[in-house]
């Protein structure tokens, strides 16, 4: 599992919606999540990465998330919020 901060990047597919991710585990460089609606999960429109500050003010003042995911597709099978 990585730990990422998300940003809508809503890109309407059948079933998927599309999020830009930053975290450690991508030397906080952007990558893109496929997040299918079957997951069941609502994230918190509050808690996004906020245009116009830092990566490192991002990670540290907005809700981070544990996400699991596959390596070809960026396809989300898991995800839970970081406390």
């Amino acid at each position: 599992m990585a730990q990422f901060v998300l940003m809508p990047f809503v890109l309407p597919l059948i079933g998927i919606l599309m999020w830009a991710a930053l975290g450690p585990d991508t030397d906080f460089k952007w990558v893109d999540l496929r997040f299918p609606d079957t997951l069941g999960f609502a994230l918190v429109p509050d808690s996004f990465v906020v245009i116009g500050q830092t990566r490192g003010w991002s990670w540290a003042n907005v809700q981070r998330y544990q996400v699991s995911y596959t390596t070809n597709f960026h396809l989300v099978t898991e995800i839970t919020p970081v406390d």
